[in-house]
């Protein structure tokens, strides 16, 4: 079972990558070919699906990725997975119909997002019933087939027209085709699920009530989540335009470096986690360990190749990028810490503590925002976005501590040194102006966290055996 974790993160760390190289590809022929107006505009589509998604969703992808992990056939969650496609395929319907009533009104971004709200979310709920059940195939097939689909027809509207909305138009397209691609496989292979009989037998059970019981907190922690990390974006565009939102995008793209692993070990953990994996306070304490150690060494990374290939990959005219990105890249220590506490806390049946959590750190960043874009412009929307996701972490670990005291005193430690560690590494490199400082600067931190015990290195190999020798033995049924 282990050895199939250990294989599937690998394979969607592969293809997260994979995803970083096309954004970054991507954004660079739109800022290069279009121009900043469009970048931004495109960038500002991707926030309005972020935002209303998460709305939207009810919080189903990651209950329906537990649901799943949970059953022990395909014939048993199956029913319920196809009744949640087609309450979203009416969805899709819906908002369409509601984005053309309002065109008149609506910025032409939102018409757009709205659109493709039921699309996306289609696409992320085959997914996490992919990787409810491991289904390494499936999942990295269909994340390949949807990330090639993207680039193709964004990087065709973009050069075969230049009008500054073609990205937009072309993501749109894109995402409607992969979801009837998605409906249509559902269907072949669970034909007799989707009748109307049998949608409404469905909607009767009790996996369908439990899974929407289950979803409600997940679904109000994931919009105030939502609210609270793209909220400096909204205001960026707002205070700012589509122009400055360009840079604030560009910077993001190096970020996603970073963004796309975390997220892929969001949702290997939350299935690792209900499976009883590491769930006990020294393999917990292990795996922050690790995931801290590697998602800063990749903040470093990120913030170092951002400074010389700014200029090449995205022109002189994005000259604050390399800023925005060494600020933006502190977030990923409570990133590394955080994104495994949010699953240990739903695995746990816990939801309420990542709801409650959002609820008073979106409370308290939303204001915090406002105020440091009409202070700092999009310099001070990157310091929010890190504030963001620190009051977050933070609030989430204290709560933590009223069912997971160990767990909540081993993150609150790790968060605060290695916040410190982070901070004196990237002001160095940053500093220094020059890339070549990493190969000094990376060796000393890591050192340095050693010292301090913010990471255990030598846990890795005993780790590793530890793995090999569990991988070895059967698996149970």
């Amino acid at each position: 079972m282990l050895k199939r974790l250990l294989s599937y993160s690998a394979g969607l760390y592969a293809m997260a990558m994979f995803t970083s190289v096309a954004r970054i590809g991507l954004r660079s022929l739109i800022a290069k070919t279009a121009g900043k107006e469009a970048l931004g505009a495109y960038a500002f589509y991707g926030t309005a699906i972020a935002l209303g998604g998460s709305l939207v969703a009810f919080g189903l992808k990651r209950s329906v990725a537990k649901l799943v992990a949970a059953s022990g056939e395909e014939r048993d969650y199956a029913p319920v997975v196809c009744a949640v496609m087609a309450i979203f395929a009416v969805v899709t319907l819906a908002s369409a119909a509601i984005g053309l009533a309002l065109s008149p009104w609506l910025d032409w971004v939102y018409l757009f997002a709205l659109v493709t709200l039921g699309p996306v979310t289609i696409f992320e709920l085959a997914r996490a019933a992919f990787r409810g059940q491991l289904d390494q195939r499936r999942e990295i097939g269909l994340l390949f087939a949807g990330i090639c689909v993207q680039t193709l027809f964004v990087a065709g509207a973009t050069v075969f027209s230049g009008n500054p909305r073609a990205p937009v138009w072309g993501a749109t397209a894109a995402n409607l085709l992969i979801a009837l691609a998605v409906v249509g496989y559902f269907l072949r292979r669970h034909g007799a699920a989707w009748r109307p009989a049998a949608l409404d037998a469905s909607f009767r059970t009790t996996a369908f009530r439990s899974l929407l019981a289950l979803s409600l907190p997940i679904w109000i922690a994931d919009v105030f989540g939502v609210v609270g990390h793209q909220a400096d974006q909204v205001i960026v565009q707002g205070t700012l335009g589509y122009a400055a939102l360009a840079e604030y995008a560009a910077a993001f793209t190096f970020i996603g470096l970073l963004d796309q692993p975390i997220t892929i070990l969001s949702r290997v953990m939350l299935v690792t986690f209900a499976g009883g994996h590491y769930t006990e306070v020294e393999q917990y304490r292990t795996v922050t360990s690790l995931s801290l150690a590697f998602f800063s060494l990749l903040g470093l990374v990120a913030m170092t190749v951002a400074m010389p290939l700014t200029p090449v990959v995205f022109t002189a005219a994005y000259a604050a990028v390399p800023t925005l990105v060494a600020i933006l890249s502190v977030s990923c220590v409570f990133n590394a810490v955080e994104v495994l506490n949010s699953s240990l806390t739903i695995a746990r049946d816990y939801a309420e503590a990542n709801r409650n959590a959002s609820l008073w750190s979106t409370a308290a960043y939303v204001p915090l925002a406002f105020l440091l874009v009409h202070q700092g412009g999009v310099v001070g929307a990157a310091w929010s976005y890190v504030a963001s996701w620190a009051g977050y972490a933070l609030i989430h670990a204290i709560y933590m501590r009223r069912r997971l005291p160990e767990h909540a005193a081993i993150a609150l430690r790790k968060m605060f040194l290695g916040t410190i560690l982070y901070g004196l590494a990237a002001a160095a490199i940053r500093w220094s102006g020059s890339a070549w400082w990493f190969a000094a600067v990376a060796p000393a931190y890591f050192c340095a966290g050693q010292v301090v015990g913010v990471w255990d290195l030598r846990r890795v190999p005993r780790l590793a055996r530890s793995l090999l020798r569990q991988g070895s033995t059967p698996a149970n049924p």
